[in-house]
């Protein structure tokens, strides 16, 4: 009897760490995600940068048509 006890002890402490491990993880995988997904706004290609810039007014339509036909080449 008292050889049942003790490991059905044990398994209820070991659960627990488990749970706790799991806890844990959990709340590095969700950080993990959070700071990406706000890093990931930052990190443009060339051409989505070109875009805006154009959208901007801050290049000519001449010099938005150079660059993205440059950039395509080098994707190339």
């Amino acid at each position: 009897m008292m050889a049942e006890e003790i490991s059905y002890a044990a398994m209820g402490h070991g659960a627990n760490g488990i749970f706790w491990l799991l806890l844990i993880v959990l709340f590095f995988w969700l950080y993990y995600v959070f700071i990406n997904r706000n890093n990931n706004s930052e990190h443009q290609t060339p051409l989505e940068l070109i875009e805006k810039k154009y959208i901007e007014g801050k290049i000519s339509h001449e010099e938005f048509k150079k660059i993205s036909k440059q950039l395509k080449q080098d994707s190339q």
